[in-house]
């Protein structure tokens, strides 16, 4: 069910631990496989995340001091028919002698968001509580240390939500598809 460069033996129908069934932009439940809800004409988007280069951040002694944790944005996307919505973030907090690094590692990254779309202005995305996140994490976020905000995967199914399809099927967030694909090996240049 995925290109073998993804994962060779996966199937996106079961391999997630929960998945959202919306119909017409509403929650009707959470299932552990959607196999049975497919049919030969369902067509499936894979998303990368920014969650995807954490790992590669630590690595380097990059680590955030915070997060990462979701916002919901008042940035609104160029509408097409019926798919209108904000772009939601996630945010993380840096040192700043590694904020600089941070942002330009990033940017070599497209397939993952690439680099961050704000830097230390909350307002400017319209977020102005920063305890009003989407997706919390725990604690209080440290002073004195550089917010980046990076574009988020769950924008596209907020999008979709607003468009009140008949159906679509999502992942249940914090359970999305983990690959075969290292990381390090979707760095452009």
């Amino acid at each position: 069910m995925l290109p073998d460069a993804l994962a060779a033996s996966a199937d996106l129908r079961t391999d997630l631990r929960s998945y959202d069934l919306i119909r017409h932009g509403e929650h009707v439940e959470s299932l552990t496989r959607v196999d049975h809800l497919f049919e030969e004409d369902t067509v499936s988007f894979l998303i990368g995340s920014s969650v995807s280069f954490d790992g590669l951040l630590e690595s380097r002694g990059w680590a955030p001091s915070w997060g990462p944790c979701i916002y919901l944005t008042q940035v609104a996307y160029e509408s097409v028919g019926p798919f209108r919505g904000n772009m939601a973030v996630t945010m993380r907090t840096f040192s700043p002698d590694v904020a600089d690094a941070v942002v330009e590692f990033t940017s070599h990254f497209p397939r993952c968001h690439g680099g961050p779309v704000c830097r230390d202005a909350p307002l400017e995305l319209g977020i102005e509580n920063e305890s009003d996140q989407h997706l919390p994490w725990p604690g209080e976020i440290p002073g004195g240390d550089v917010r980046l905000y990076w574009a988020c995967g769950i924008t596209p199914s907020r999008v979709a939500l607003q468009a009140r399809l008949p159906w679509m099927i999502v992942h249940t967030p914090g359970n999305a598809l983990v690959s075969d694909v290292l990381t390090i090996n979707l760095c452009e240049s």
